[in-house]
């Protein structure tokens, strides 16, 4: 094989022996011409011409004659190439390989590849990785033949053609590895950029960067220098404006990394083998076409471990991310989805339709996800279809023992890892050759439980046999390894031999590769003492994981323990100090389980104690550990309705806090629906139905199914937490006459009781009812007390409700900076929950506080903020107030046609959520819009139909705005008499709502009435309390029209 190295200095070499006969640079000239045009025939005379050409066409040709001669003699192979008297070739069956070729191949491969964009496609970006590893200099660097001006000719442009292709790769490569945070291979690729080009200034910035990055802020102001320098020194220029300002910010040490794109955690043991499998999937995750992949294969074959390096070699290439979501122990639907929202980091409203608000969330996204232990929710593979396929920037890759049987998936089969078949003792082959995966992997798993272990040749057999009895199942492997400090390998092997033989009469139902495994578990269970195995068994009652205090309460099961069932491999200990089994494991473990029932009442004991220890606070603290352990409180729930009702009262409180704010409340309802029909016949335990019934009820509340809430309320003993449900299902439907009774006579019970999470939650319900009917003082006096009573109870939930509605009393009184205290302490709180919800809601009545005081570009952002937690929590409600705050702002900016956009949005969505006492609100302000913009007939009609609402809804505030628009409207069209009747009736409802811009804006416009009928002194007299209260009008709609009423009027 003939090696022939173009880029940088001229070198061949034949099968590892450098050629250096050559006589001159003509001759390495030709074969590097021949070699780089090498797919045509090249005439003499062409040949001639182009390292010739000062010489007559006979010298040129026999000097191309003493130059093939010469090459020949240096190739030692007549047959390298091809001649004929017109033609000179290299020959296509030649042995021949160059870096240019190498380079050039990887390139066009990558150029058509079938994939979506090159910088997400694994495969190209390691093909661009092994070009870049050829590119060791410029073409032929330091090459050239002043006499012959046409090669250097073709030399300098195929030398620039090159640099030019190996600069692009290598800006793409410093860019993936910086985006993937491997900020020390960036730079390496960013500083051969300015090796070859020093005068690239956009490598030197991101060098300068990625050594701020990571700390080195005076090498970071160094590189800044030798760019200065260079762009001086090479094309007499200074650095760029933005190159001179990223050196001033990290000067001022202003510049800090990017967190991090998600990426699953690297797993605890290394990966072996599985190369061309990463390779095949990698190729099947790039196609555009493919959006579903499923690595299919028996329990403990290895999907996940492969899944988890395949996903973590994406990194970087998935603008939102790459996520592992485990779904072990998710036996439904709507659990799966909450756990595919969870590990997103997705904050969806607990109410949505999780599958409806998923597709639009992920619709807009670019992420790799793994969808972990899929078989058991392969029934409901159609559920899943639409969200595969609606979400084109998101590529899936679920693991299975089953196919999920979709259109659009695509089935990667997964085998064993390869294991050679057992060398004969004696044989030389026995430890000379690299071992099969299957080997190199059970010598590093046996090399952790014995340090002195060695795969020697005398053991190689063994270990092969074992490898090829458990079908090269890397679990299997890692099971057997883990004995070797008991037995040695032989005895390993013999023992498994018996007891396949001892299982395979009873497995005749079961799969081959599972049989096995079994086999290799009871092998792994014999060697655990009678205690070891109670403790495994008692372990296997947990779903989806578990802390070592929950492993010594329920399975007597203590660190150390944990620690040496780690060792033997049946079960691992994960980041977040918590312990889980294989599911294969713990399947196993749990047939295995003697006194089941008492084990799993233990379980059902510690999660209720559990439960309580927390307090009913709903803390962030408390939130994410309810999290953590949802699979488990599920478990216990469903035993303890079985058997232990007396655990079933405390898990139903965390259930319900859990559900309440992080849903999905789909799931919830079915949860408590069952289990009222399970405790329905069972007088003895009316209290707990109806205990459920109450958190169900309050399910159908944040669901807005209030007329349910209240049926199933009022269903129930008359309780203070039943009054407070139904009072609340009445206050959200508007009805704030038949609920203020109710909710009172909750308060009073809750007092009786001395249950003041009850008292407060009563006293903020009733202050929002004060609020809607403008009784402002007894509002702040109720809220006040509720405040009081959230905080002494630690309740941030209820502190940052009550902070954000007291805020809303407050802005309407037009205290606008208390108000904006108030709203920030809440938006502080409602963060730290992880509410997201409420985040959304205080952002928005922010954006109204900050409209009011003038900082309209302020109030711009915190509503764009608003509206998009909304769309991303799929909460229509908040995405309604927001669409209307927005086109508020939007009307004060002038910017009409915006303001109309997110009104006709707003009042879109009101009218589909049935919230009639809103849509007033976005048809006053339609109204108003209509009269700015000249269109009196459609405004009349909105702010009619507002005032019909309004009314309705005994909503003063807006009624009094509603009056307003409809008295500006018909002021602007001549019905004086008309306007001047509305505007009073409006001042009169404004003055109950006492706001002094809004005051005086109605003014202004009856005194503009009064002036354009020539009453000056009636108008004059009008307008003085304005001008008394110039100071004031903040909050007005329109300050600057108030204003020019003002100049027009006392000017006149």
């Amino acid at each position: 094989m003939l090696n022939i190295s173009l880029f940088g200095a001229f070198h061949v070499n034949r099968d590892g022996t450098s050629l250096t006969g050559f006589a001159t640079d003509k001759v390495r000239a030709l074969l590097a011409y021949l070699a780089m045009e090498r797919e045509r025939p090249h005439r003499r005379e062409s040949l001639a011409a182009l390292l010739w050409p000062d010489q007559s066409d006979e010298r040129a040709r026999q000097s191309l004659r003493q130059a093939i001669s010469h090459l020949k003699q240096v190739i030692s192979n007549d047959d390298f190439l091809l001649i004929t008297p017109q033609d000179i070739q290299i020959s296509p069956q030649a042995e021949l390989v160059s870096d240019v070729q190498i380079f050039r191949d990887l390139l066009h491969t990558c150029h058509n590849h079938n994939h979506l964009a090159i910088k997400a496609c694994l495969p190209c970006l390691k093909r661009q990785e092994q070009a870049i590893e050829h590119y060791r200099g410029e073409f032929l660097a330091g090459f050239s033949l002043p006499d012959s001006q046409p090669f250097d000719e073709w030399l300098l442009l195929t030398r620039e053609n090159l640099q030019i292709e190996a600069m692009r790769i290598l800006a793409e490569l410093a860019k993936s590895a910086e985006q993937r945070g491997d900020y020390s291979l960036a730079r390496r690729y960013a500083l051969e950029q300015v090796r070859f080009e020093p005068w690239r200034e956009e490598a030197h910035t991101q060098v300068m960067r990625l050594l701020a990055y990571e700390g080195q802020r005076s090498a970071a102001l160094a590189q800044y220098v030798s760019c200065r320098r260079a762009l001086e020194r090479e094309l007499g220029l200074t650095p760029t404006h933005s190159t001179q300002q990223l050196a001033q910010t990290i000067q001022n040490n202003e510049l800090t990394a990017p967190p991090p794109v998600p990426l699953p955690p690297a797993a605890p043991a290394s990966f072996i083998g599985r190369e061309s499998e990463q390779d095949e999937l990698a190729e099947l995750l790039a196609a555009p076409t493919i959006r579903l992949v499923t690595v299919l294969g028996p329990g403990g074959v290895g999907k996940t471990r492969l899944a988890l390096q395949v996903a973590r070699a994406h990194a970087g290439l998935y603008r939102d991310g790459i996520f592992l979501v485990p779904l072990a122990g998710q036996a439904n639907l709507a659990a799966a989805l909450q756990t595919l929202v969870e590990k997103l980091g997705l904050q969806v409203s607990p109410g949505a339709d999780l599958r409806k608000t998923l597709c639009e969330i992920l619709g807009q996204k670019q992420m790799l996800v793994v969808l972990d232990n899929f078989e058991q929710l392969v029934s409901e593979s159609e559920a899943w279809s639409a969200l595969f396929r609606c979400a084109a920037g998101i590529k899936w890759m679920v693991t299975s023992r089953e196919k999920l049987h979709l259109r659009e998936e695509w089935v990667y089969p997964l085998e064993g890892l390869a294991v050679a078949h057992p060398p004969q003792p004696g044989s030389p082959s026995i430890g000379q050759s690299q071992p099969a995966a299957a080997l190199t992997l059970f010598a590093e798993r046996a090399i952790q439980a014995d340090r002195h272990f060695e795969l020697t040749p005398e053991r190689t057999l063994a270990v092969t046999e074992i490898c090829l009895m458990v079908a090269g199942l890397p679990l299997g492997i890692e099971l057997a390894a883990a004995t070797v400090a008991e037995k040695p390998v032989d005895e390993i092997a013999a023992a498994l031999h018996q007891d396949f033989d001892n299982l395979t009469p009873n497995l005749r139902n079961l799969p081959g590769r599972h049989a096995t495994l079994r086999a290799v578990f009871e092998h792994s269970w014999n060697l655990l003492n009678p205690h070891e195995q109670a403790r495994l068994a008692d372990l296997s009652v947990f779903v989806g994981g578990f802390s070592a205090e929950a492993a010594l309460t329920v399975a007597g099961t203590s660190s150390t323990q944990l620690a040496e069932l780690a060792a033997k491999s049946l079960l691992h200990h994960d980041t977040d100090e918590r312990y889980a089994l294989h599911e294969s494991i713990r399947q196993f473990a749990s047939e295995k389980l003697e006194h089941a029932e008492a084990v799993k009442e233990r379980h059902g004991a510690y999660y209720a104690r559990f439960v309580a220890g927390l307090n009913g606070g709903a803390t962030a603290a408390a939130l994410d550990t309810l999290q953590l352990e949802r699979a488990n409180l599920r478990a216990a729930w469903d035993w303890s309705l079985k058997g232990k009702l007396d655990n079933t009262a405390n898990l139903l409180t965390g259930l319900a806090l859990l559900y309440s704010l992080r849903g999905p409340l789909s799931e919830a309802e079915s949860l408590f629906c069952a289990a009222i029909e399970f405790l329905r016949q069972d007088i003895s335990q009316k209290d707990l139905t109806e205990r459920i019934s109450i958190e169900l009820a309050r399910i159908y509340n944040a669901q807005t199914r209030h007329n349910e809430a209240i049926t199933l309320a009022r269903s129930v003993t008359v309780s203070a937490r039943a009054l407070l449900t139904e009072g609340q299902a009445l206050s959200a439907q508007g009805e704030s006459e038949a609920g203020q009774p109710v909710l009172e006579k909750s308060l009073t019970l809750a007092r009786e009781l001395g249950n003041k999470r009850i008292e407060a939650d009563c006293l903020r319900e009733l202050g929002n009812i004060a609020n809607r009917l403008c009784d402002y003082d007894l509002a702040v006096k109720l809220y006040r007390q509720a405040l009081g009573l959230a905080r002494e109870l630690g309740d941030l939930r209820g502190e940052s409700a009550t902070l954000n509605n007291f805020a809303t009393v407050e802005w309407e009184l037009g205290d606008l900076a208390t108000a904006q205290e108030h709203y920030e302490q809440a938006l502080g709180l409602y963060r730290a929950l992880g509410n997201r919800a409420g985040e959304a809601k205080a952002l928005n009545n922010l954006s109204n506080v900050l409209a009011d005081q003038g900082n309209l570009a302020g109030s711009l952002v915190f509503c764009r903020q608003a509206l998009e937690i909304h769309r991303e929590m799929g909460n229509p409600r908040g995405q309604c107030s927001a669409l209307n705050n927005l086109g508020a702002t939007y009307f004060c900016l002038k910017d009409y046609d915006a303001a109309r956009t997110s009104y006709l949005q707003a009042l879109t969505l009101y009218r589909e959520s049935g919230n009639r006492q809103a849509e007033g609100e976005t048809l006053a302000n339609l109204g108003l819009l209509d009269c700015v913009q000249g269109q009196l007939e459609s405004g009349q009609e909105h702010a009619q139909a507002a005032i019909t609402l309004a009314s309705a809804a005994g909503d003063r505030v807006n009624l009094s705005n509603a009056y307003y628009y409809l008295g500006r409207i018909e002021l602007a069209g001549g019905k004086l008499d008309c306007a001047e009747s509305t505007l009073l009736r409006a001042l009169e409802i404004r003055r109950e709502v006492p706001h002094p811009g809004r005051i005086a804006e109605i003014q202004a416009e009856l005194a503009l009435l009064a002036f354009e009928r020539g009453d000056i002194a009636l108008a004059r007299e009008r307008i003085a309390p304005v001008v008394e209260a110039q100071e004031l009008l903040d909050g007005a709609n329109e300050p600057e029209r108030v204003r020019s009423v003002i100049e027009k009027i006392v000017v006149s």
